[in-house]
Protein backbone atom coordinates (compact mmCIF):
# COMPACT_ATOMS: atom_id res chain seq x y z
CA UNK A 1 0.00 0.00 0.00
CA UNK A 2 1.57 3.34 -1.04
CA UNK A 3 2.19 5.91 1.65
CA UNK A 4 0.33 9.21 1.17
CA UNK A 5 3.48 11.36 1.08
CA UNK A 6 5.25 9.15 -1.45
CA UNK A 7 4.37 8.49 -5.06
CA UNK A 8 3.48 4.95 -6.01
CA UNK A 9 6.40 3.04 -7.51
CA UNK A 10 6.70 -0.11 -9.56
CA UNK A 11 10.15 -0.80 -8.14
CA UNK A 12 10.31 -3.38 -5.38
CA UNK A 13 13.80 -4.84 -5.87
CA UNK A 14 17.07 -2.91 -5.95
CA UNK A 15 20.48 -4.34 -6.81
CA UNK A 16 23.62 -2.53 -5.67
CA UNK A 17 26.71 -3.39 -7.68
CA UNK A 18 29.73 -3.43 -5.38
CA UNK A 19 30.03 -3.81 -1.66
CA UNK A 20 32.45 -2.16 0.67
CA UNK A 21 31.49 0.86 2.70
CA UNK A 22 29.76 2.63 -0.19
CA UNK A 23 27.66 -0.37 -1.21
CA UNK A 24 26.60 -1.34 2.30
CA UNK A 25 25.81 2.22 3.39
CA UNK A 26 23.74 2.67 0.24
CA UNK A 27 21.81 -0.51 0.99
CA UNK A 28 21.23 0.47 4.62
CA UNK A 29 20.10 3.95 3.59
CA UNK A 30 17.63 2.59 1.07
CA UNK A 31 16.18 0.18 3.63
CA UNK A 32 15.94 2.93 6.26
CA UNK A 33 14.02 5.19 3.89
CA UNK A 34 12.03 2.52 2.06
CA UNK A 35 11.76 -0.59 4.26
CA UNK A 36 9.43 -2.28 1.77
CA UNK A 37 12.20 -2.57 -0.84
CA UNK A 38 14.12 -5.80 -1.38
CA UNK A 39 17.75 -4.59 -1.49
CA UNK A 40 20.61 -6.88 -2.59
CA UNK A 41 24.33 -6.03 -2.53
CA UNK A 42 26.30 -7.84 -5.24
CA UNK A 43 30.04 -8.23 -4.62
CA UNK A 44 32.79 -9.89 -6.59
CA UNK A 45 34.47 -12.83 -4.91
CA UNK A 46 37.60 -12.01 -6.94
CA UNK A 47 38.12 -8.51 -5.54
CA UNK A 48 39.82 -8.73 -2.13
CA UNK A 49 38.99 -6.53 0.85
CA UNK A 50 41.51 -3.72 0.86
CA UNK A 51 41.32 -3.13 4.61
CA UNK A 52 42.68 0.42 4.71
CA UNK A 53 41.17 3.48 6.32
CA UNK A 54 38.04 4.77 4.69
CA UNK A 55 37.69 8.30 3.44
CA UNK A 56 34.79 9.07 5.71
CA UNK A 57 34.44 12.36 7.55
CA UNK A 58 33.07 13.19 10.97
CA UNK A 59 29.59 13.44 9.42
CA UNK A 60 29.44 9.63 9.39
CA UNK A 61 28.82 9.59 13.16
CA UNK A 62 25.46 11.44 13.17
CA UNK A 63 24.55 9.63 9.94
CA UNK A 64 25.01 6.19 11.51
CA UNK A 65 23.13 7.04 14.66
CA UNK A 66 20.45 9.52 13.57
CA UNK A 67 19.68 8.47 10.00
CA UNK A 68 20.36 4.74 10.16
CA UNK A 69 19.36 4.41 13.82
CA UNK A 70 22.32 2.41 15.14
CA UNK A 71 22.45 2.43 18.94
CA UNK A 72 25.55 4.41 19.97
CA UNK A 73 26.62 2.15 22.85
CA UNK A 74 26.04 -1.10 20.98
CA UNK A 75 27.87 0.24 17.91
CA UNK A 76 30.96 1.19 19.92
CA UNK A 77 31.01 -2.15 21.74
CA UNK A 78 30.70 -4.23 18.57
CA UNK A 79 32.74 -2.21 16.08
CA UNK A 80 35.29 -0.44 18.32
CA UNK A 81 35.75 2.28 15.69
CA UNK A 82 38.59 4.73 15.27
CA UNK A 83 37.35 8.10 14.08
CA UNK A 84 39.51 10.07 11.68
CA UNK A 85 39.89 13.73 12.48
CA UNK A 86 41.70 14.78 9.33
CA UNK A 87 44.04 13.85 6.52
CA UNK A 88 47.75 14.55 6.02
CA UNK A 89 48.52 15.27 2.37
CA UNK A 90 52.13 14.47 1.44
CA UNK A 91 52.16 16.23 -1.91
CA UNK A 92 51.62 19.63 -3.42
CA UNK A 93 54.50 22.04 -3.54
CA UNK A 94 57.90 20.81 -4.81
CA UNK A 95 60.27 19.28 -2.27
CA UNK A 96 59.50 17.84 1.15
CA UNK A 97 56.02 19.32 1.52
CA UNK A 98 52.87 18.22 3.32
CA UNK A 99 49.85 19.75 4.98
CA UNK A 100 47.16 18.60 7.38
CA UNK A 101 43.50 19.13 6.60
CA UNK A 102 41.06 18.80 9.52
CA UNK A 103 37.58 17.48 8.78
CA UNK A 104 36.00 19.94 11.19
CA UNK A 105 36.68 23.56 11.89
CA UNK A 106 39.08 24.16 14.79
CA UNK A 107 37.43 24.80 18.14
CA UNK A 108 39.76 27.20 19.97
CA UNK A 109 37.25 27.94 22.73
CA UNK A 110 36.94 24.24 23.48
CA UNK A 111 40.70 24.00 24.10
CA UNK A 112 40.51 27.01 26.44
CA UNK A 113 37.76 25.28 28.44
CA UNK A 114 39.95 22.18 28.82
CA UNK A 115 42.88 24.33 29.90
CA UNK A 116 40.73 26.23 32.41
CA UNK A 117 39.34 22.96 33.80
CA UNK A 118 42.78 21.40 34.22
CA UNK A 119 44.67 24.51 35.20
CA UNK A 120 47.52 23.64 32.85
CA UNK A 121 47.83 22.02 29.47
CA UNK A 122 50.15 19.34 30.90
CA UNK A 123 47.42 17.80 33.08
CA UNK A 124 45.12 17.41 30.07
CA UNK A 125 47.64 15.08 28.40
CA UNK A 126 47.73 12.55 31.22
Amino acid sequence: MPQPDRPSSEYRTIGIMGGGTAGYLTALTLKAGRPELDVTVIESSRIPIIGVGEATTSEIVPYLHRILGFDVHEFYQEVQPTWKLGIRFVWGLPGDYSFNFPFDLPRPLESLVYEATCGTRACCRS
